[in-house]
């Protein structure tokens, strides 16, 4: 009997066991962020959030969730404790924050009886690997017209910086996939971007930032670098 009052007395432990979200890396990240039974919700009032990775640099363990929705919703529970690295991919931009995860209980290391044993499995929540929210019909996002876009540019071997407006996607893209490649160069490791859409209502918002991409390189492994997922 004292058997089974301990393997509940664990599991109702693990039940409650909330993963925590850490100090935002991403100094101007603007994202909706919540544990509920230790489920992330992510929501943007904005833009449809198109993709998270986690990514655990003990481990090396790296899970996409792929999303056409401005929320998602992601079991905790199916992922293994420890700290990970989040990168959320929002209308061309990447947000990244830590997340501690905390699992379920591993009260089946503990001995128990058979009648306690069954009673744990019973409750457990169902094996999922990944939980992916997709709306049933495309969301229509209204985005603001964009005016033009902002740039400022550091180039370290140099010792310049520049700043200056660029008025076409494509022109802008360039700049953005250029700095990513300066990112992966001996020379260009330690120069800097920063990209602001400016609309035409005067309000603007950063769009790129070399910082979190910088931050977020540094917790994987060599050769799995932003550029290269």
């Amino acid at each position: 009997m004292n058997k089974i009052l301990i393997a509940f007395a664990l599991f109702t432990l693990g039940l409650n066991a909330q993963s925590k979200l850490q100090p935002n890396i991403h100094a101007s990240l603007n994202l909706g962020q919540t544990i509920t039974d230790n489920t992330l919700g992510l929501e943007d009032s904005k833009y449809v959030i198109n993709k998270v990775l986690l990514y655990n640099k003990e481990t090396l363990e790296q899970r996409v969730y792929q999303n056409q929705a401005k929320s998602i919703a992601i079991d905790l529970d199916q992922v293994k404790t420890g700290v990970y690295t989040a990168m959320v991919y929002v209308n061309g931009d990447v947000k990244v924050f830590n997340l501690d995860i905390v699992g379920l209980s591993s009260s089946e290391n503990y001995e128990t009886t058979e009648a306690a044993e069954v009673a744990v499995l019973k409750e457990k929540k169902p094996a999922v690997v990944e939980v992916v929210k997709v709306p049933e019909a495309p969301v229509e996002v209204k985005e603001k017209k964009i005016k033009f876009y902002r740039v400022v540019s550091t180039v370290a071997f140099k010792y310049s910086s520049s700043k200056y407006n660029v008025f076409t996607e494509k022109r802008k893209d360039a700049l953005i996939r250029k700095n990513e490649l300066d990112l992966t160069t001996r020379i260009g490791k330690k120069n800097t971007l920063v990209v602001y859409a400016v609309y035409l209502d005067r309000s603007e918002e950063m769009i790129y930032d070399t910082g979190a991409v910088k931050d977020f390189n540094k917790t994987l492994p060599a050769g799995n670098e932003l550029s290269s997922l």
